[in-house]
């Protein structure tokens, strides 16, 4: 029987503790359902993504190219993946597994080191 990840976890908890720890160290983060790729969850997203890069088709291809190569890679190699984004940021996506089955991902980022 396939698992999904909403029907596992409590959302609202989840919610809560991530909101909890961005709020100490400014780290945005989602949640994405695997294989629909539906964000679950979307935490302390940076005004620089939301509000400027959302806003320009060019951007949002370059941001789109980054979540997909996160996503890929993190499905085929089953671990944590580290990427700069085109437009700066690093990311990074960490995959939930279930009896060896990619149900989510963990994803956090849009900060410079």
């Amino acid at each position: 029987m396939p698992y999904k990840f909403k029907e596992l976890v409590d959302l609202e908890q989840l919610k809560e503790l991530l909101e909890s720890y961005s709020c100490l160290t400014g780290v945005p983060f989602a949640v994405v359902d695997y294989p629909t790729k539906e964000a679950l969850l979307k935490i302390n997203m940076s005004d620089m993504c939301t509000l400027f890069h959302f806003q320009n088709t060019k951007s949002i291809e370059k941001c789109e190219e980054c979540k997909s190569y996160l996503i890929d890679s993190s499905q085929k190699e089953k671990q944590i993946n580290i990427k700069q984004c085109k437009l700066g940021p690093f990311c990074a996506s960490i995959p939930v597994i279930i009896d060896n089955k990619l149900i989510a991902f963990l994803r956090c980022g849009q900060v410079f080191f």
